[in-house]
Parts: structure tokens; sequence; C-alpha cells
């Protein structure tokens, strides 16, 4: 079992274990091997040695990453848990180190003799979608047409006429 847990062994009543208690089960903590012996006017008998392991639970894991957390949709950023160990992301993956292409919270733990580490803090990714620009027109009578654009907060207006000079301006829409 892992450190902090505990294995109930069980035995005949009325025998006395290796660790001195008289019980017909006891509750092991720490490793070591255990038996129980039975005895009576006719003689005693010791059971089988029971073997007890206790294997360390694994650190709570760091996350690293191998470049920006926060992106362009269509990039990616890979995120690394220590060398040597199971794992198992918060996105279901199982490998040391996963590639990550969405917006989340992602988090990993360890797995080390069947002992799981604790979850390690998150780690962050944000991804940033490209705006969808749209331009609608609006004929207004004796003054021409307006634009009006849609899916920003600021607007470069490029207006060309033909045979013309190019006119830039800046406005912001609210």
């Amino acid at each position: 079992f892992c450190q902090g847990g505990s294995l109930t062994i069980s035995g005949n009543a009325g025998g006395t274990w290796s660790n001195g208690e008289t019980t017909p089960s006891i509750t092991v903590t720490q490793p070591g091997t255990y038996s129980v012996t039975n005895s009576n006017s006719c003689g005693s008998v010791t059971s089988n040695v029971v073997t007890v392991t206790v294997n360390q639970v694994p650190q709570t894991p760091t996350i690293s990453a191998n470049g920006p957390s926060s992106f362009c949709s269509g990039g990616t950023v890979t995120l690394n848990a220590p060398a040597g160990l199971n794992y198992l992301w918060s996105n279901g993956q199982t490998g040391q180190s996963i590639s990550v292409t969405s917006t989340g919270n992602y988090t990993v733990q360890t797995i080390s003799n069947g002992c799981t580490s604790a979850v390690s803090q998150a780690s962050s990714v944000l991804v940033s979608v490209k705006p969808v620009l749209g331009v609608s027109s609006q004929i207004i009578d004796g003054e021409g047409f307006k634009l009006t654009g849609s899916g920003a907060q600021t607007f470069q207006w490029n207006v060309g006429y033909y045979g013309g000079p190019v006119i830039s301006e800046v406005d912001t829409v609210l």
C-alpha cells in the first residue's frame, strides 16, 4: 500500500501476532513481516508470514512549459512533467509531455509503484482567437454611403477611389 494508508490482516481468534497484539485482526501502517501464533495445551502453530511493503507517494510535480502559454490560435505549447514516472494529465493523456492547442488549466499527477501524487498546481494556457472582421454599408440620401465595421474595437479604413488617391483614417467604434 501507499504511504499514509493501512492494511488489515486477519488471523485465527486467540492468537498472538508477531507485533504483540492479541486481536483476531490487526491494522498495519508500517512495513515489515507479520504472522500470528496460536497456542494451546497441545502445542503452537504459526501462520504463514505476510510481508508488508509501504510505497512512497511521489512528490507533487511541477509543470514547465517549453514556450509562452499565451498565444494565437494555430499555435501550441508543450507542457512537461518531471522525468522517470508514470503520468496522468487533467486532459486524460498519460505521457511525460503534452502538446496544448486550446485554452484551459492543465494539471498532472505522477504515479510510482501504484501510488499517486497530489495534483500539481494548474498551468494556465490562453489561446486567443483571431478576430473575424465584417463591413456593412448603408446608402445615405444626398451624402453618399456609410461603412460600419464589426469584430474589433479599432479600425483603420483604407478607402481608394478609381483614379484618385487612397485616403486612410483611423476610426474607433465603442
